[in-house]
C-alpha cells in the first residue's frame, strides 16, 4: 500500500470521501424532505374588517370574538382590512 505525503492512502481517502458525501447528502435529504413538507402545508390567515369602533355598539364584543377566535386557531397572520375608526378628536383616546 503506498502511503502520500499527508499520511493518506488512496483507499482511505476513498472511503473517508464518500463517509463525508453520504453524510452531506442525508443531510440535504432531510431538508428537502422538510421543505417540502413545509410547502404543503397551507397558509392559514384570518381577515378582520369593518370594525367601526367609533360608530357600531357591538363593536367591542364582534372584537373580542375575533381575538379569541385568532388565538384559538392560531393562524400564520392576521389581516386588519380597514375602518377600525374614524379618526376625530373623541376617538383618538382609542389609538393609545
Amino acid at each position: 500500500m503506498l502511503v502520500q505525503p499527508h499520511g493518506l492512502s488512496r483507499r482511505q481517502f476513498l472511503g473517508t470521501s464518500a463517509a463525508g458525501i453520504g453524510a452531506v447528502t442525508l443531510s440535504w435529504r432531510g431538508r428537502a424532505a422538510s421543505a417540502a413538507a413545509a410547502a404543503q402545508k397551507p397558509v392559514r390567515f384570518g381577515v378582520v374588517s369593518d370594525v367601526h369602533k367609533d360608530v357600531m355598539h357591538d363593536a367591542d364584543e364582534r372584537l373580542t370574538v375575533f381575538v379569541k377566535e385568532m388565538q384559538k386557531e392560531r393562524p400564520d397572520f392576521v389581516i386588519q382590512m380597514g375602518d377600525f375608526y374614524v379618526s376625530i378628536p373623541v376617538i383618538e383616546a382609542l389609538r393609545d
